[in-house]
Parts: C-alpha cells; structure tokens; sequence
C-alpha cells in the first residue's frame, strides 16, 4: 500500500513540475486592444508578478494621440496630450500627472532596447477606460473620443418589407433612425433610407416575378440532375426564387452615418448570387455625400487614387485575379464605398477583377487628414 501511495505521490509531482515548466515555457501574451483596434507591438507585453501589463512605451502613448519622448540621461518617459503631462521613470512606482504624483503598483522597466510602462496607469492617465478580459486575455482600452462617438451615435431600429406568395419569397431588412425628438433632418434621413429599400423592394419583386413566370426555372434545376428520385424532383418542383437583404451600420457618429446593404439572390443556378450597394449620409440634412465631399481631390485624382488601391490589391496576390485585371480595372468607372472609423472601404461587384470564390474585390483608403475632406 505504501509502495502505491509512493507511485501515485511521484507520478503527481512530476505531473505538477511538468505542467509548472510548460506554464514557464509559454508565458501568456496578452493583447492590447485600443478603440477596437489590436495594437501591433515590436515587443511583447510583459505581465509582472503584480499581475500588471507592461507595453512598450511609444505604441500606447501614440494609439493614445499622446506625443512620446524618451530622456535618457534621467531614464524618463514623458508624453504630452492636451492639457495633461506624464512623467515616469525607470525602476521607479511613481508616475508624476501635472504636478500630482501617483503611486503604481508596477514600475516602467526596460525590456532589451525597450522602455515598458504600465498600460492602466498610463491609459487612466489619459482618461481612457481600461478593462482586462481574462477569456480572451486581452487589455480593453477606449479613449475618451470613443466615448463621446458612441455617446453621439445614432439609435437604429431595424424595419422590413417582406411579401410570401406561392411563386417567390422577398424579405428586406433596413435600418431607421430612433427619432424621439421629432427632428426634422433625422426625420428626412429616415424618408431616404426607407425610399431606398422601397425601391430595392419594388426592383427584387419585378425580377422575382418574371423569374417565376418563367417555367424553365424547375425544368433547368431537372434536367442538370440525370439521377433524380421522386422525392428530389417533388422539392425541387416545389422551389421557387427568393431575395432576401440586410443591412450594417459600417459607422455612426451622430455627424456621418454609413450603410452598407448586403442582397442575396437565388433563382436556381449554380449558386445564389450576393449584391452590395452603400452610401455615406450626412446626418444634419440627410444628404448622400458623393466622394468629391469625402476627399479633398477632384473626380479624376480620386478615380486614380481608386484604381491604384485596387492595382496594389493585384500587385500583391496575382493570383487571386483573373489574368486580364489589370486591363480591366482601367475601363471601370464607379466603385461602391462605405465610411468606417479608420477611413473609406472601396470594392466592387462579384465576378469582377477575380474569380466568384475570390469574393468582392475590396480595399481600404485609410483616414489622413490631407486627404480627407472631413474629420473622424
């Protein structure tokens, strides 16, 4: 009995060292995670043994749109935004804010060629929200422009148009403004939204309804199936084409709202067929902004613009586009786009540019204020 209570006390122990060695192994490395946006670091973050997250210096305090120096004769950070001034220093568990000095649990420290600082002293700092999310182990940090954007983003609800009938199936998703107020330009926005998912209504039904009168619509679904039972050609007679759209609110500040529509169609081929269209409107008088009122070029700086992010696109992955893409995209003339936080998103319809399993062709125009006419 003692000899197997000495076997099951080893094989324990040595249970215990080797998952104690792996834990050792491979330390966990949290993420940072700023107004929803993954920091890439050139150094890992480090947790102390008070379990707090030190970051490299300049990546926090610049996500933060604070200005970052380095002292080295005093082993110093110092970072500047708006009315706010920090200071810390190396080895030491104070930072100094202003004139008030600040006791921390942790100290900033050097990593290689690295300065690391507190992540949460320095964000509160900064009068951000910090909150640690231990599932996915990342730090969650949200800036005060985020707070007052989302304390000034619109409240949407969701409306649909939808119409059953024995020969097709329609449904339509699209969103309106919560208008408590009785505000008169909300009130105009909410008649373009609406007046745009009628028409795209009213287009899905005519197409859906000459679709259906078309009796080669289950007779083609027959006869690609040499092999049919009775019970597939009874479920295949029985369907009939369908449309169904959605809609993503891509941003939503109270000034810009932008709307990205999303259509699916099937009407019996290889595959359902998905269509987007988008718009950027602006809130104060319902107005759809054309890309002239977006960026500061004119119609045909913007085209080159354009065409020399979708050209990049193909530079980098060749062979995702159709041989001939190049040629293409010269001849195209209109591109769908929506506003995000960090910029314009630009893609075109399926089929073009690159195979259906390739997708939407897409790319991004990141926000520069050079560039852009407006300010997010």
């Amino acid at each position: 009995m003692k000899k197997q209570l000495c076997t099951v006390l080893t094989v324990a122990i040595l249970a215990t060292s080797t998952a104690a060695a792996f834990a050792e192994a491979t330390p966990i490395v949290p993420a940072v995670v700023v107004d929803e946006q993954t920091l890439v670091l050139d150094q890992a973050p480090i947790i102390t043994t008070e379990g707090r997250v030190l970051v490299p210096m300049r990546a926090i305090f610049e996500a933060l749109g604070a200005n970052v120096q380095w002292e080295a004769d005093s082993n110093s950070v110092f970072a500047e935004k708006d009315d706010v001034v920090i200071r810390l220093t190396v080895g030491e568990k104070i930072l100094q804010l202003n004139q008030e000095i600040v006791t921390l649990d942790a100290s900033a420290q050097m990593a290689g060629d690295r300065v690391m600082v507190p992540v949460r002293a320095v964000s509160e700092a900064l009068q951000a929200d910090v909150s640690w999310d231990s599932n996915a182990q990342k730090v969650i940090i949200t800036t005060q422009n985020e707070k007052i954007a989302s304390e000034q983003a619109l409240s949407i609800i969701t409306k649909e148009l939808a119409e059953e009938t024995d020969q097709y199936h329609i449904k339509i998703n699209y969103p309106q403004i919560e208008n408590k107020n009785d505000d008169e330009a909300v009130a105009k926005l909410n008649d373009v939204l609406a007046q745009k998912a009628q028409q795209s209504f009213a287009d899905m039904q005519k197409e859906l309804i000459a679709e259906a009168a078309d009796t080669s619509f289950s007779d083609f679904l027959l006869d690609i199936r040499s092999d049919i039972t009775p019970e597939e050609k009874s479920l295949l007679k029985s369907m009939k084409p369908t449309a169904e759209a959605d809609y993503d609110i891509m941003f939503n500040d109270g000034v810009y709202l932008s709307v990205l529509n999303t259509k699916v169609v099937d009407l019996g081929g290889a595959h359902p067929m998905t269509y987007k269209d988008s718009a950027v409107y602006q809130v104060a008088d319902g107005e759809t902004l054309a890309l002239t009122d977006l960026l500061k070029n004119d119609e045909s700086q913007i085209r080159a613009q354009i065409i020399a992010g979708f050209a990049a696109e193909i530079d980098q992955a060749p062979e995702e586009f159709f041989p001939e893409a190049e040629e293409e995209l010269q001849t195209i003339t209109k591109f769908g786009y929506y506003l995000t936080k960090d910029g314009l998103q630009f893609y075109l319809p399926l089929y073009t540019l690159k195979p259906y399993a390739g997708g939407f062709p897409q790319f991004s125009m990141a926000f520069d204020a050079d560039t852009f006419k407006i300010s997010l």
